[in-house]
């Protein structure tokens, strides 16, 4: 049975287990120790020294009844090296260990001789404070890999997320020397130091921007090692493993003052080496264990991290390349600026040597209309302009299909390489049809300077570049239409309210379409916080229109380059395809691989309509649906059970059939038509929607559309909860012109 003294101390020292658990920070823990253990001990002072091994010294946290000064630091230090020095006899200490590794050491003085029994006491009170220590650590260090892998990325701009990881490797190894952040080329031969925390200085580090080049086969020997540790010695040599010798070089470029000790960590992603995140010392310590296993976890989470930034800013650089191209699509100029400005974006956002587009002439030869990466000469010029019978030419624009060459400098038997290529010395090739009017008339030609892969995502991304070069070959097209057009009009004015005004429609405004028998008009008016609603009416040809209109998850900034990509994929596609149903799988082949990642929907309706014979197709990814409104019935809400555009990899979307008539409507409203909520907290829903349609239906489409916000800004009791509104209206003239 247990002595009266055994289950005190039991009882004391489950006491400071459950005070010591409670502390949440590890600056917190060592007052609460000392003073806890002076109080148990019996003694009349106490201190608690941390252990800083960058430095090799003791450091004093905490006292109690007491200065640091007056307890003697070279005892202190030769007993926590197990030097074993001669101890006061009215002082006890004992060793305070985290993870294996000595964190510190605490002391306790009494006013006399100390009992044997306090010793011993205080070292089952340092094995628990070590315990409580360890597990701060550990909440501290699983907080930082939160941090980098969830968080990290959200609203950060590129160059601050690679601080960031500088800062949680600061906190959790204290390297008193710099932090850097070294990525790989894209040649695999050269490591650029994109970030750098030097500890002497606030300011960022003037070596931002250093080259260093690397053998491929290092790069490739670091994909097998977890970490790398070199130790300077005596004479300024290294001490290290046969990879860290062969890196010394790279990493060790600081004149003054020197790193003393480093420890680097490939930093690694899906098989790939994405770059080299560095911790150095001023002192010669080398990192210990405990450092590197906490270095390399983040140095894990750290490269996925990374790897989602890059592919983040290669996505927004493809968005800007195509939002310029679509913004000089509609300014409307000359197409053959167009089309050089669309082959110098594809250059420069792909990284490839050479990007050429080729169109028939008049004899239906295939000659180059732009071209970037070459001289202005190559225009036009006949040497260069080929047969479309000529191979691979031929048979791609047959099939429809691209063709890739991932190595020239053995081309099969028969294959016609172009002289450009071969003057400029290029390894690889992809040629890609373009489509005019569902049917491959054009190509784009893509060439690298090194070997390249062209992997199904970037022939997407390429797609839309083909795309929008047919849509400015079809614009140069209706611009040769229009200047005849003209000069008839100059020729008879009685012809310009007929053939004239038909063959207008392509230049009209996108929000806005007008036609003798139709009209199509839409407004959207955002919320607060600018969200994720579009809509765009596109003339499509003389005899062709279409209306796309969605919305994307998410709000903001964050919303804004999903609901652009959307847009500018489906807008760019329409004219190319003879079904909605079809457009919207198109789009959602092409958006799942860029939005999946980040868990995007987009929910979208598109029509088709013939504006010869009123013939209307529509299909719809995801909800709302939208209302149909004919002349003398009632009105139905038209609904489809298919997913969002980007929520699986393969999806089927079916066409509705309607026909237009005179008096009809088909109303798109987006979800915050529907959602919009009264005093009440009742939403409006779709009924309501339908009732106010019906109401209005004698009125013009652009009063119908004026009283449908007006309403909605009655009816919306809360407006600071209100989504984006967006309404389409495609409307059948009564009386047509």
């Amino acid at each position: 049975m247990p002595s009266k003294e055994a289950n005190r101390e039991m009882s004391l020292l489950a006491h400071f287990e459950a005070t010591v658990s409670s502390v949440k920070s590890e600056a917190r823990l060592y007052p609460v120790v000392v003073r806890e253990a002076v109080r148990i001990a019996g003694a009349k002072a106490g201190c608690l020294w941390r252990y800083l091994p960058r430095q090799d010294r003791l450091e004093p946290v905490a006292c109690w009844g007491g200065k640091p000064e007056e307890w003697p630091p070279d005892t202190l230090a030769a007993y926590f090296h197990n030097r074993k020095p001669g101890v006061p006899p009215d002082i006890a200490m004992a060793a305070i260990s985290a993870v294996s590794e000595r964190a510190g050491i605490i002391a306790i003085r009494c006013g006399g001789a100390l009992p044997p029994e306090s010793g011993k006491l205080l070292l089952r009170l340092a094995r628990r404070a070590g315990e409580s220590l360890e597990r701060l650590r550990a909440g501290r260090a699983e907080e930082l890999y939160g941090r980098i892998a969830t968080r990290l990325i959200e609203g950060l701009r590129p160059n601050d997320i690679l601080y960031h990881i500088l800062d949680a490797m600061h906190a959790l190894t204290g390297y008193d020397h710099s932090g850097a952040v070294m990525m790989l080329d894209d040649s695999r031969s050269r490591l650029a130091l994109k970030a750098e925390k030097e500890v002497w200085q606030k300011e960022k580090s003037a070596l931002i921007g250093r080259l260093a080049f690397i053998e491929p086969a290092l790069a490739d020997r670091l994909l097998e090692v977890e970490s790398i540790s070199l130790t300077r010695e005596p004479g300024n040599s290294w001490r290290g493993s046969p990879e860290a010798m062969a890196m010394a070089p790279l990493l060790a470029y600081h004149r003054w003052p020197p790193e003393q000790a480093i420890l680097a960590v490939p930093l690694r992603f899906q098989g790939k080496l994405v770059g080299i995140l560095k911790i150095s010392s001023a002192r010669p310590f080398p990192f210990t264990s405990r450092e590197a296993t906490l270095a390399v976890r983040l140095g894990h989470l750290a490269a996925a991290a990374i790897d989602r930034l890059l592919r983040q800013t290669e996505a927004q650089e493809y968005l800007d390349a195509l939002l310029w191209v679509e913004s000089q699509l509609a300014s409307g100029p000359e197409s053959r600026q167009v089309m050089q400005g669309i082959a110098r974006e594809v250059m420069a956002t792909m990284g490839y040597s050479i990007c050429a587009l080729r169109f028939p002439d008049d004899r239906g030869r295939l000659a180059i209309r732009s071209c970037s990466g070459l001289p202005a000469s190559y225009l036009d010029n006949s040497a260069y302009t080929l047969p479309a019978d000529r191979e691979p030419y031929a048979s791609l624009l047959e099939n429809g299909k691209p063709y890739i060459l991932e190595r020239l400098s053995e081309p099969p038997p028969g294959l016609y390489l172009p002289d450009y290529a071969r003057r400029e010395g290029i390894a690889s090739m992809l040629i890609l049809p373009i489509f005019l009017e569902d049917q491959a008339t054009g190509v784009m030609e893509a060439y690298t300077g090194s070997s390249h892969v062209f992997t199904g995502e970037e022939i997407r991304l390429l797609s839309i570049f083909a795309n929008q070069a047919a849509a400015a070959a079809r614009l140069g097209k209706a611009s040769a239409r229009i200047q005849r057009l003209q000069d008839e009009i100059r020729q008879t004015h009685d012809r310009l309210a007929g053939e004239s005004r038909r063959r207008a429609i392509v230049l009209l405004p996108p929000e806005r379409l007008d036609h003798p028998r139709f009209t199509l008009l839409g407004q959207s008016d955002p919320a607060q916080e600018a969200g994720g609603n579009f809509f765009r009416i596109i003339p499509a040809g003389e005899t062709k229109a279409a209306v796309i209109a969605g919305d994307v998850t998410g709000k903001g900034m964050a919303a804004l380059p999903h609901m652009t990509m959307a847009m500018t994929y489906l807008a760019a596609q329409a004219p190319l395809h003879t079904s909605p149903a079809r457009l919207l799988e198109a789009a959602n082949a092409f958006l799942f691989p860029l939005f999946e990642r980040e868990g995007i929907r987009a929910d979208a309706a598109s029509a088709f309509l013939d504006l010869s014979t009123g013939d209307l197709l529509l299909s719809g990814a995801g909800a709302p649906g939208c209302i149909w409104q004919p002349a003398r019935e009632k009105p139905q809400i038209l609904t489809w059970d298919s997913p969002p555009l980007a929520a699986q990899p393969a999806a089927q979307y079916a066409d509705i059939a309607l026909g237009l008539g005179a008096g009809d409507r088909l109303l798109f409203a987006s979800s915050g038509c529907s959602e919009a909520a009264d005093r009440h907290r009742t939403p409006l829903g779709a009924h309501g929607l339908a009732h106010w349609l019906s109401r209005w239906r004698r009125f013009s489409p652009e009063t119908i559309l004026d009283k449908f916000f007006h309403a909605l800004d009655r009816y919306i009791a809360d407006r600071r909860y209100r989504d984006d509104l967006t309404i389409v209206l495609l409307s059948g003239n009564e009386n047509p012109e």
